[in-house]
């Protein structure tokens, strides 16, 4: 519909969308090789109407699909390569000292790799900067969900590294900040 409306062979940033939420329903469905020709085709056609060399939050949204279909996969180093070209995207875009969700957000996904991968020291590290980050942009004493979520990640890194005591302050910070938000639902760990 949207190649109808703009053209065939028109590079429009909605077309763009378009393929990387084709390529979303097809890595939800398993099929990783169809997701990845989609979401070749959006950063292709980004790249064409934001420019080659842009720094562009929409591209940087198309590195971390790319992260997720290989961490699906199991291609786990392969995904910490694109979630970092996708959060150093998101400083150049918003500012390298810049306190934002998107970069949050980022640091957490590449803390979930460095779990995954058993480098604990290292996911610790990058589950702060995100817990960190996110108390700055939503306020240091807010109770957020996204807050909840780190505070629950940085305590399952504790637990793996046998720090008890540790983990249990974290997940106990964690269902503190779910029950005050009344969303339970909201800890994704």
């Amino acid at each position: 519909m949207k190649k109808a409306i703009y053209g065939e062979h028109t590079n429009h940033s909605s077309i763009a969308i378009s393929y990387g939420n084709m390529g979303d329903v097809h890595t939800q469905l398993g099929n990783y090789d169809t997701a990845l020709e989609y979401y070749t085709k959006s950063i292709e056609m980004k790249k064409a109407v934001y420019g080659e060399h842009t720094n562009h939050s929409s591209i940087a949204i198309s590195y971390c699909d790319f992260g997720n279909v290989h961490r699906h996969l199991g291609n786990y180093d392969t995904a910490l390569e694109y979630y970092t070209k996708s959060m150093e995207m998101l400083k150049a875009v918003y500012g390298a000292h810049t306190n934002h969700s998107d970069i949050a957000t980022s640091y957490g996904i590449i803390g979930d790799v460095h779990t995954q991968l058993g480098n604990y020291d290292t996911a610790l590290e990058y589950y702060i900067k995100s817990m960190e980050m996110k108390k700055a942009v939503y306020g240091k004493h807010t109770n957020h969900s996204s807050i909840a979520t780190s505070y629950g990640n940085i305590g399952d890194v504790h637990k793996q590294l046998g720090n008890y005591d540790t983990a249990l302050e974290y997940y106990t910070k964690s269902m503190e900040m779910i029950q005050v938000n009344g969303d339970e639902e909201s800890c994704l760990w």
